[in-house]
């Protein structure tokens, strides 16, 4: 049996629904089921972006250290990275993938490299983001952090 934690609606009309050993894909009147295999680690963040590009964080009940995996929309593992603390929200777009912590917000590329780490003032928020700049929505505000052009240009060199 599989405890239902989380839906996603996307516009293109996919429905992501996540639980705790299985990940359920709709799509066009086609459903595809995904096994998790988590061993003893369970979830504590999931984003899945329109193309189908997914960032979870996982934690081991016998580990001090997260981890987070990004899998691109095939279900093949993009990267894997070790963070020492829960993320309070996490997303990706196309090109980037954002971890927001308690004071700080980390942009990391499509290897797993840290474009940008910025420090924020946020406690309970959510993060979204698109073409390298992201949004913070907490309580009716929403703060907006970019990536330059040279931070962009770096990535690439």
């Amino acid at each position: 049996s599989t405890t239902l934690f989380n839906v996603i609606y996307h516009s293109n009309g996919r429905i992501t629904a996540v639980g705790d050993n299985r990940r359920v894909v709709i799509e066009g009147r086609k459903k595809i089921a995904e096994n998790l295999s988590l061993g003893t680690d369970s979830y504590t963040s999931f984003y899945e972006y329109e193309s189908g590009k997914t960032v979870l964080v996982r934690s081991d009940f016998g580990r001090s250290i997260n981890k987070l995996s990004v899998y691109d929309s095939k279900g093949r593992l993009m990267f894997e990275k070790d963070i020492d603390k829960v993320p309070v929200s996490i997303a990706c777009d196309s090109s980037y993938v954002v971890v927001l912590f308690k004071n700080e917000l980390i942009f990391l590329g499509g290897d797993g490299d840290i474009i940008k780490k910025t420090e924020v003032s946020c406690s309970d928020s959510r993060v979204v983001t698109y073409d390298g700049t992201a949004y913070i929505i907490s309580n009716g505000l929403i703060e907006q952090y970019k990536i330059s052009l040279r931070e962009q240009q770096s990535q690439v060199n």
